[in-house]
């Protein structure tokens, strides 16, 4: 069990009160840790600074008690700073530990660990001050209790004297016991820390950096050590301009020319000069840029993939070349955290590339489908002409009209479908022409109700009714794109009317609030007591192919949504609750 003890005193033995004993010297000190092990019947908690690993492992007194605690059936947790100096070592305490078989003795690595305490049971706490042990002190076997410490003061005893502090109070004891859990959740895993030695690897740092002038030119340090790759994130085009006028990519020209196998990508939003200055100055250029959306207002530089520096942009209308946009930044060579942003890099870099691609694919689509209405319509004209004239020709029975109506019907709405589409492709393209003209309201809608009765399913039994339309009212606008607004609005509502129904048409005048501006708007209202709009498709009603239904193709409320916002007015729909039945479209046009 090794060298027998002298000098000193058990707290357990004294448990009918709470103590607090210092003792100097470092044969004291030494004893009492000796003392703590043998004392320890269910579990340790330690922490250890830089300096003791070499002599736990080293020190002929220490290391055989050593070996007994980690024999013993206990528990222990144990947190050391390691080092360069001290890994050696560590690894003989983890080969110590690991030859035991078992999963009782833990240790972890905890960056900048000062001093040394341990305790035990949660019920003594124990702290070490080794001090300079190679300087001499007279005080050596002092052993003075807090009450003799409150008389002498700490003042009489050297400040490179070897101290312990042991106590048994409660409150303190639980305090302490707590500091070590939040230092042991910080921890990592003692193999981690040794591999990251091993590999160069850098203890993790997150710093943040108010001043302006370091931020600039800590951006510039990281450019002029990259040595495998630099990834750079403008959150807005002004910040790139103010970057390149502050001379960060002469840096980064400067880096590749001296290490020309480096590679470089930049992300960032374009304007006008920036593109035009990147065609006429690729050599300057002459590394990755990729066109993003403008971002949050939050630069990011990665070098290398191990050190990270994202800025905050404080203010963006700030000229360049001027520091005074900058606001707070984060440096940081913590693995998680760069690789946090390299994410981020890689996600935008890939989500652009996507959304070109879409683009690129949606402007073939949009030409094709353009192509093929036009195609469609060229037939579809002759093919009206030739029924009509048909039907019209005296002598036919009664089973070739049927035929011949059958056939002007499906041409008719294979000619509405054309016109769809071909409208859905002016609108995305955003070559929607108006055409307006001063226009009596009331007779737009009187004469577009008439002309569609002819349409309607002669197996429905459908009534309209007018309410305010005793007065005129004239509106500005494009008469053929307002009809096929109203004629669709009225076909949305004979479509999911069964066999009888009313369909209801208002005209209001009325003020609507734009911002701090009050505007005249005209409200027409289409009301009917159908089955309703099906809650499922409620949010998306006005949104491309948005149908529950086997008829039509879902693009009339949105080519109607787009016509009444091109003349600046708005257009929306609810579920009737008065009787629960039926819709109510609405839309509204300024007068």
């Amino acid at each position: 069990m090794g060298k027998p003890l002298t000098n000193t005193s058990n707290l357990t033995n004294t448990t009918n009160y709470e103590k607090t004993q210092v003792v100097y010297g470092i044969d004291n000190v030494i004893a009492r840790a000796i003392e703590r092990w043998r004392n320890t019947e269910e579990k340790m908690d330690s922490c250890i600074d830089k300096l003791q690993p070499k002599l736990l492992v080293t020190d002929k007194m220490l290391f055989p008690e050593l070996l007994d605690l980690i024999k013993k059936d206990i528990r222990t947790r144990t947190i050391f700073e390691i080092t360069e100096e001290n890994v050696f070592y560590i690894r003989e305490l983890l080969r110590l530990v690991k030859s035991n078989g078992d999963n009782k003795h833990i240790i972890r690595h905890l960056d900048n660990v000062v001093g040394n305490f341990s305790i035990s049971d949660e019920k003594i706490f124990q702290s070490h001050v080794m001090g300079d042990l190679s300087v001499p002190n007279k005080n050596n076997n002092d052993i003075k209790t807090e009450k003799e410490q409150k008389k002498s003061g700490f003042s009489s005893v050297p400040d490179c004297s070897p101290q312990c502090i042991l106590s048994n109070f409660k409150a303190f004891v639980e305090q302490q016991q707590n500091i070590f859990e939040l230092m042991w959740e910080k921890a990592i895993p003692a193999e981690q820390r040794i591999r990251e030695i091993e590999q160069g690897i850098e203890p993790g740092v997150i710093e943040t950096i108010k001043d302006k002038e370091e931020i600039q030119n800590l951006s510039f340090s990281l450019l002029e050590s990259a040595n495998k790759e630099i990834l750079v994130i403008f959150s807005t085009a002004n910040e790139f301009h103010r970057q390149k006028g502050a001379g960060f990519f002469k840096v980064i020209k400067k880096v590749q020319e001296i290490r020309p196998w480096i590679k470089i990508y930049v992300l960032t939003p374009k304007d006008n000069e920036i593109e035009g200055e990147i065609k006429s100055n690729q050599d300057f250029f002459s590394f990755d840029i990729v066109f993003i959306e403008p971002l949050q207002r939050v630069s990011v530089l990665v070098v290398d993939k191990r050190y990270s520096l994202t800025v905050e942009l404080k203010d963006d209308t700030k000229q360049q070349p001027s520091i005074d946009a900058i606001g707070l930044a984060s440096y940081s060579n913590s693995p998680p955290t760069v690789l946090s942003y390299i994410s981020v890099f890689e996600t935008l870099r890939k989500q652009t590339e996507l959304l070109k691609n879409l683009k690129h694919h949606d402007k073939i689509q949009q030409e094709f489908i353009n192509i093929a209405a036009h195609e469609l319509r060229n037939p579809i004209q002759p093919i009206l002409g030739l029924s009509n004239h048909l039907m019209n020709r005296k002598g036919r029975d009664r089973e070739e009209r049927e035929l011949l109506e059958t056939i002007n019907k499906n041409a008719k709405r294979l000619q509405r479908l054309t016109e769809s589409i071909l409208d859905v492709t002016k609108i995305e393209s955003k070559s929607l022409k108006l055409h307006k003209e001063k226009s009596n309201l009331n007779n737009l809608v009187l004469d577009n109700v008439k002309n569609y009765k002819n349409f309607i399913d002669k197996s429905k039994n459908i009534t309209f009714e007018y309410n305010n339309f005793n007065k005129d009212i004239v509106i500005e606008a494009d008469k053929n794109r307002i009809s096929q607004v109203i004629t669709n609005l009225i076909s949305n509502s004979i479509k999911f009317i069964d066999k009888k129904g009313d369909i209801s048409i208002t005209i209001n005048k009325r003020k609507e609030t734009n911002g701090e501006n009050k505007k005249d708007v005209v409200v027409i209202s289409i009301k009917d007591n159908g089955i309703g709009i099906d809650k499922e498709i409620m949010p998306k009603l006005f949104t491309k192919f948005t149908t529950k239904s086997f008829q039509g193709t879902g693009l009339g409320l949105f080519i109607s949504k787009n016509i009444i916002e091109a003349h600046g007015g708005r257009i929306w729909a609810e579920n009737n609750n008065n009787d629960g039945k039926g819709a109510l479209f609405s839309f509204s046009l300024p007068i």
